[in-house]
């Protein structure tokens, strides 16, 4: 499958509008009433202003086939998705949003569902969301994501042994001038044995 996630422009405005007063889509959500297109476009830029909020775009073989919205609120990020029709059924909502919360650094994610959804339901179910409360007609579905945030933790390790390589520096420094001789000896083991280590490495590398 072909597909990307690109974040909404202003020219996407259209695009956004005409899916979201779509039948299919005002069917399932919450807020079943149709908006114009001015209504929209304000919506839109000041949903924009807020740097916590988003929409992507979702492109399945270079055509729009959908949206991600992302909300922020106090304690987690809104989630909802819609696919226009044509598009409904190939499994692209699922991998799209599986791999949407790979990429980002959001961990809590909450989408509402209408408890007569029933596709919207299992769909939030395959992508191990869980009912959390309900409120009158609605599931509140949640999904909290465990990241190990490893590069942060080798950039850490990196800035160390930044500051430990010029500290062997210092003592090859102090070394060099009060025991010269010895300290070329030592350095010349140094070499043979990272030798070594260079050749089983090589080894190992012919073996896989």
């Amino acid at each position: 499958m072909n597909i990307k996630l690109v974040k909404s422009k202003l020219k996407d405005s259209k695009f956004l509008y005409d899916l979201r007063n779509s039948f299919e889509i005002r069917n399932t959500s919450i807020n079943k009433k149709k908006i114009s297109f001015i209504q929209h476009k304000k919506w839109f830029l000041l949903f924009k202003k807020n740097k916590n909020n988003n929409i992507y775009i979702i492109s399945y073989n270079l055509k729009k086939a959908g949206y991600i919205r992302i909300e922020k609120t106090d304690s987690t990020y809104l989630l909802s998705i819609a696919l226009k029709k044509n598009f409904i059924g190939m499994g692209i909502g699922k991998k799209t949003l599986l791999e949407f919360e790979k990429k980002t650094k959001i961990t809590n994610f909450t989408a509402y569902v209408l408890k007569n959804n029933t596709k919207s339901l299992y769909f939030f179910f395959s992508c191990n969301y869980y009912i959390d409360h309900e409120k009158k007609n609605i599931f509140i579905m949640k999904k909290k994501i465990k990241k190990n945030d490893f590069s942060k933790i080798i950039n850490e390790i990196e800035g160390v042994r930044k500051k430990n390589n010029t500290n062997w520096m210092d003592i090859l420094r102090v070394a060099f001038k009060f025991s010269p001789n010895e300290t070329a000896k030592i350095m010349s083991k140094i070499y043979q044995e990272d030798s070594k280590i260079s050749k089983l490495s090589k080894k190992l590398k012919n073996k896989l």
